[in-house]
């Protein structure tokens, strides 16, 4: 992969909360491999996803969630 790419993981249960920072010019995704867990206020279950644009990505109210989160350029280079 030749993007300027960030890739992060959580495990997430309970009452932890995070917020990613996906700064200007930036697409964030949300992938939840397994558990539920809400982002940005949307429930999501096992295989759900959620896109967003730049600004906070809120992950709150797991339940033995595994949870990535990418941050990406909002236009990938073909390099």
């Amino acid at each position: 992969m030749h993007q300027d790419a960030f890739v992060y993981t959580g495990l997430f249960d309970g009452e932890t909360r995070v917020e990613c920072r996906i700064g200007e010019g930036r697409l964030g995704y949300v992938h939840v491999a397994r558990g539920h867990i809400t982002a940005n206020g949307h429930a999501l279950g096992p295989g759900d996803a959620l896109k967003s644009g730049s600004g906070d990505i809120a992950l709150s109210g797991g339940r033995s969630a595994e949870v990535i989160v990418f941050d990406l350029p909002e236009e990938a280079s073909a390099e």
